[in-house]
């Protein structure tokens, strides 16, 4: 008679002696699991893997082949039918339809390989089940072109190898891409498409802008983005804007009451003209073209900043002069109208990286970003290339601290152009910065770009002399474009 220690120590070896007999044969026994177990032991456990070879298992006895269990839902099945006989796999990489307009109608183009030659087409499968609506548009960017290295002794992406931040590994590449985008964001005049809009009325936003950047102190690709978003909006948008054109045919005292405070609640947008006779314009300020404003600051700070400002500090700023809902509707109306797309290329971005690979100092960077900012309220510069106009205002800058300073081979190799290209941007926005200080014009009487780099904090940038002008005082100012 076997002990109790006995009978638990063979109890296991039968259970692992079944075990290892299924694992062999993987059939069950005639009579199915019923027979197969015996009386008080329980069944082994099969893996998941062998059902796959159960279901073509010959059974012992009838000899007969198990059937496949049909599927469940008849859609699956008719799916599996139609991929199994439309659906050719190729490894190959195909590209996507695209949709071309040729002579005024759509024409869908696919590349064609062998597999057409089977009289079996790829795109039939999408067509039939509908799974796309819309083909794909193919958008073309063209690398611009890299001359020969005008200083190859010196590689300022390699010595800052191992700046994490900096990624100098693509610097050089995403400025070259920087570049080839600046056509698909290139704004052409729209003044003619908004009766009730002007130059003037557009500094006069964009000089709010400012103010508005430097209260919530949001960063200043924010702020660069924003105006980009504003000048496509009114480029790309179908109906005029009823903006605040009426202000420059007020009364020039108007212009004499603009008070500047810290907050932008001091400024002529947010209170109006505090003369009688122009009342009337206080209500065409408080219109859709501040609104369009805040919304293109706000979508800005989103896309850039880590904290945007709040809808109620939009609110607050301009005194409840649209709610809520208008600011809200509004984003989206800018978001459609910008076909969604906020990378767009921006002068500033392109400054700070010539600052960089020159190494000047943070005054003189701060001096091109002086310029670069007083250039956002001159519409003349709406179609201006990003990164030329961030070259002409880094040239001068250099001009106005060293008069001796000349186009060098480094500038040429990071900017990728020429001292003839740039030089007469150098000279258009000299003769910009001379306008806005002849005291002329509506741009003259806009101070706040000029009070807030007379700080300190800016090195008191704007207080810098300029350089001669070679132009004459009433030439109006054109882009070099």
């Amino acid at each position: 008679m076997c002990s109790e220690k006995d009978a638990r120590s063979v109890e296991p070896r039968a259970q692992k002696a079944m075990m290892l007999r299924n694992r062999q044969t993987n059939i069950m026994p005639a009579g199915g699991a019923a027979a197969a177990a015996k009386p008080g032991q329980d069944l082994p456990v099969k893996r998941a893997a062998t059902k796959q070879l159960e279901d073509k298992t010959i059974d012992n006895q009838g000899g007969s082949e198990i059937s496949e269990p049909k599927a469940k839902r008849a859609v699956l099945s008719e799916l599996r039918t139609q991929l199994s006989s439309n659906l050719v796999i190729d490894s190959v990489r195909k590209g996507l339809a695209v949709k071309k307009v040729e002579n005024g109608e759509i024409v869908r183009k696919t590349r064609t390989n062998s597999s057409s030659e089977h009289g079996v087409d790829k795109f039939s499968l999408v067509d039939k089940l509908e799974i796309l609506e819309d083909v794909v548009e193919e958008e073309v960017v063209t690398t611009p072109s890299v001359d020969e290295d005008p200083c190859p002794e010196y590689d300022y992406d390699l010595e800052m190898k191992g700046h994490i931040f900096d990624v100098p590994e693509f610097a050089f590449d995403i400025f070259l891409y920087y570049r080839a985008r600046e056509e698909s964001f290139k704004v052409t005049g729209y003044m003619e498409k908004h009766p009730k809009l002007s130059k003037d009325s557009r500094a006069v936003l964009v000089d709010w802008m400012i103010e508005i950047q430097e209260t919530f102190e949001l960063n200043h690709e924010t702020l660069y983005l924003a105006v980009k978003l504003v000048d496509i909006f009114l480029q790309n948008s179908k109906k005029a804007v009823c903006g605040f054109g009426m202000i420059e045919a007020a009364d020039p005292l108007y212009f004499n009451h603009l008070h500047y405070a810290c907050s932008p609640l001091g400024h002529p947008l947010a209170h109006g003209p505090p003369t009688c006779p122009l009342e009337y314009s206080r209500k065409v300020n408080r219109s859709e073209l501040q609104l369009i404003a805040c919304a293109a600051v706000f979508v800005a700070s989103k896309y850039d900043e880590r904290q945007p400002p709040l809808v109620d500090d939009f609110l607050y700023v301009c005194e409840d002069a649209f709610s809520r809902q208008d600011l809200e509707e509004m984003e989206c109306q800018l978001l459609r109208t910008v076909a969604y797309d906020l990378g767009a290329p921006l002068s500033y971005s392109h400054v700070r990286r010539f600052a960089k690979a020159c190494k000047v100092d943070m005054n003189t960077l701060t001096l091109a970003r002086y310029i670069l900012e007083t250039s956002l309220m001159y519409y003349e510069f709406v179609s201006a290339s990003e990164s030329k106009i961030a070259a002409g205002a880094f040239l001068l800058a250099l001009k106005m601290t060293d008069s001796e300073a000349v186009w060098t081979p480094v500038m040429h190799k990071y900017s990728g152009y020429k001292a003839e290209e740039i030089e007469p941007w150098m000279w258009e926005l000299n003769h910009m910065m001379y306008i806005r200080t002849s005291g002329v014009g509506v741009n003259a009487k806009l101070n706040t770009a000029f009070q807030k780099y007379s700080h300190e904090v800016f090195f008191h940038s704007a207080t810098v002399p300029l350089i001669p002008d070679i132009y004459s005082k009433d030439r109006p100012l054109s882009c070099p474009n």
